[in-house]
């Protein structure tokens, strides 16, 4: 009886430490997906903000205030807001 109950602590610490080691590597790669999604979002968000300077500065020669932004870049920020809420 003293055998098996040996037994059965050590499987269980097995199987604790198992656990803990694949919880450490799920939260790893989750933290990792987050960074570079993150990563991906900033970059896509300085390329819409370099491009919105560019527009600017091209109305501004052409003596227009209006701000026109292209489709292409509306979809990005479409893009962003919808990859934030997740």
């Amino acid at each position: 009886m003293n055998q098996i109950e040996e037994l059965e602590e050590l499987v269980q610490k097995e199987t604790d430490n198992k656990s803990k080691w694949f919880n450490a590597r799920i939260l790893k790669a989750t933290t990792k997906y987050e960074e570079t999604l993150l990563e991906r979002i900033y970059g896509k968000l300085q390329s819409l903000d370099w491009t919105l300077k560019q527009i600017r500065k091209i109305k501004k020669k052409e003596g227009q205030q209006k701000i026109i932004i292209p489709e292409a870049q509306t979809k990005w920020a479409s893009y962003i807001l919808k990859e934030g809420k997740k």
